[in-house]
């Protein structure tokens, strides 16, 4: 369990986050698990775009397996929802960096993609972003309730949205 904020700091007197329920070491491991894998996604992709290294897109169809994984996750509590993935398990965790890092995967991805992950991946982004939409561009995040996210960070989703969707 975590202790209240002011009881929580580390040797330096900083606070030490945690999410109730997981231990601190699934919040170190996996806080940022959304926008690593989609870094990696995108990376893998340009190194496969370099060397056409079949190793390569093996590498990628499991990071779109990962990405896929967080996805459905989300999607049991509401479509578009990405969560962040604490322990492999569903939190009510998101944030907008998390979420830009994974469909900028998605993307470089697409052209890789089979059928089947072309259609998630059409569907999946405007999701995302008709989430955000949906709930006003605002979503509690830690103690901050109804926290307005920086409004810089839309405009890529929604315009990634909108290359997907032409909605």
């Amino acid at each position: 369990d975590c202790p209240p904020r002011e009881n929580n700091p580390d040797a330096a007197g900083h606070f030490i986050a945690c999410v109730p329920g997981f231990s601190r070491s699934e919040f170190i491991n996996y806080e940022n698990c959304c926008m690593a894998t989609g870094s990696a996604m995108a990376s893998t992709m340009m190194e496969y775009k370099r060397t056409k290294n079949s190793a390569v897109l093996e590498r990628a169809k499991r990071l779109f397996s990962g990405i896929k994984t967080i996805c459905d996750c989300g999607k049991s509590f509401e479509e578009g929802f990405i969560p962040k993935f604490y322990g492999g398990r569903f939190t009510y965790q998101t944030s907008t960096d998390q979420c830009f890092y994974l469909i900028w995967g998605l993307d470089m991805y697409y052209e890789s993609a089979d059928s089947s992950e072309r259609s998630f991946i059409e569907k999946q982004i405007p999701a995302i972003a008709d989430f955000w939409m949906r709930h006003n561009y605002t979503w509690s995040y830690f103690q901050f309730k109804d926290m307005v996210w920086p409004p810089l960070r839309f405009p890529p989703i929604l315009l990634m949205a909108w290359y997907y969707s032409g909605d």
